[in-house]
Formats: structure tokens, C-alpha cells, sequence
């Protein structure tokens, strides 16, 4: 799916639409699988707590990535290479998560996981002032909170907050990377690093939603400061 998606932007490009990125995450166990609905409206559906927990994971991806849970790990075995190893704590779950990131596999055949982003591009110290709504799932919170941006990269930016955040909250951001811009941009980003200073609190953020205008002018902004 992730190697499909090459194909999809190719296209997406030839018609001068925005590039697609998604997150995959895996879990593996028992899960009841049925036609539920009525004479209306019939749909194939799968549920149960291994369902559930797929669906958490998933809300932990960044762009292009593909996480596992330690039961697929241990099932997956030496036909897998995982990479990153996460700790979260995740919602609605009694005990911390170990989530993998997959990097490729070997059986039937050897597929290699793509590079997506920029994730550890160089970063270049700035201060910017960001506004931002934290999101509760798909649905953006009312609520606007000022922040300062203290370094940014193609994929990222290091931010202060004076609201404690949970590491892993998605947020939503608005952001003028330059006088010129009549209106800030959108951007989408997940919180992976959250640590108190003082009053204020240091975010680092990845960005998870970006439109490609958005992309090149932060790679531009970025580059002209270097």
C-alpha cells in the first residue's frame, strides 16, 4: 500500500493536485469479522479489542510510516526489520504500548518500506510566533492557544507553549513564515516531544497533514536561512 502510494502521486502530480500520505498501523490477535447493517445499508466490518488496538496504533503514525504492535512483532519473528521502538500510553488502554516501526519485510519477497518526509532534516533556530487548536480525534478543539517557534526543518518545527501537552497530541496550526504571506498557513502536526521548562512548555512537533504550497514554502523558508 505504502509502495502504491508512489503511483498515486505520480498521477496526483499530473494533474497538479497535492501529494497523498497515510500511516498504517498493525496489531495482530482474534477479531469477529460480519455483515452488520439492515436492508438499508449492509457493510463487512471487523471489531474487538484487537480491532480497537489497530485503531490506536494507527492514530500514532506519522506520514508514510507503518507501526506494529509487540504481538505482530512476535508473530512476524525474523521475517521483519523494525526500526524506532515507542513507549505510549496509549487512550482507553490499561498498560503502555511497545509499538515498532516496520522498515521492511523478507517473506514472500524483500519489500523495503519508502522514505516519506524529512523527519531529521537539518533544523535552523528561529523564533515565530504559531496559534494552535489541539484536535480530539478528527474533530479540532474551539480552543486557540499562542505559542513561539524556536527552530524549524522541512518536517518539523520546536516549539514553546504556556499550556502543558500530552506527547503524542495532534494539533492544528496556523503559522506566517513570512511577511509577504497575506494569511498564516494550516499545517497538521503530532506532538513527539514534550518536555516542561519553567512556565512554558517545549513541543516538538512532526508534521502529519502539510499541502504540498505549504511543503515547498516551509522547504523554501528553511533554505533561504540556512
Amino acid at each position: 500500500m505504502q509502495i502504491a502510494m508512489d503511483k498515486v502521486n505520480l498521477k496526483s502530480a499530473e494533474l497538479g493536485l497535492d501529494n497523498l500520505y497515510m500511516g498504517i498501523g498493525i496489531n495482530t490477535g482474534d477479531a469477529l469479522g460480519s455483515v452488520l447493517g439492515s436492508s438499508i445499508y449492509l457493510e463487512y466490518t471487523m471489531i474487538g479489542t484487537t480491532v480497537n488496538l489497530a485503531s490506536r496504533i494507527e492514530a500514532y503514525t506519522l506520514r508514510g510510516q507503518i507501526l506494529i504492535s509487540e504481538y505482530t512483532r512476535e508473530h512476524a519473528g525474523v521475517f521483519i526489520e523494525t526500526g524506532m521502538e515507542n513507549e505510549v500510553n496509549a487512550k482507553g488502554m490499561a498498560h503502555p504500548l511497545q509499538l515498532y516501526e516496520l522498515l521492511s519485510i523478507s517473506h514472500p519477497e524483500k519489500i523495503k518500506l519508502p522514505v516519506r518526509d524529512n523527519r531529521r532534516a537539518l533544523r535552523i533556530k528561529i523564533s515565530l510566533p504559531v496559534s494552535y487548536q489541539l484536535l480530539d480525534g478528527k474533530s479540532v478543539l474551539p480552543d486557540v492557544y499562542e505559542g513561539h517557534v524556536v527552530d524549524i526543518s522541512y518536517g518539523g518545527m520546536m516549539t514553546n507553549t504556556p499550556i502543558p501537552m500530552n506527547q503524542y497530541s495532534d494539533i492544528k496550526m496556523k503559522v506566517n513564515l513570512s511577511p509577504l504571506m497575506t494569511e498564516p498557513v494550516d499545517i497538521y502536526a503530532k506532538a513527539l516531544y514534550v518536555q516542561q521548562k519553567g512556565e512554558a512548555t517545549e513541543v516538538g512537533l512532526a508534521f502529519t497533514i502539510i499541502d504540498d504550497a505549504t511543503s515547498a514554502a516551509v522547504k523554501s523558508f528553511v533554505d533561504n536561512m540556512v
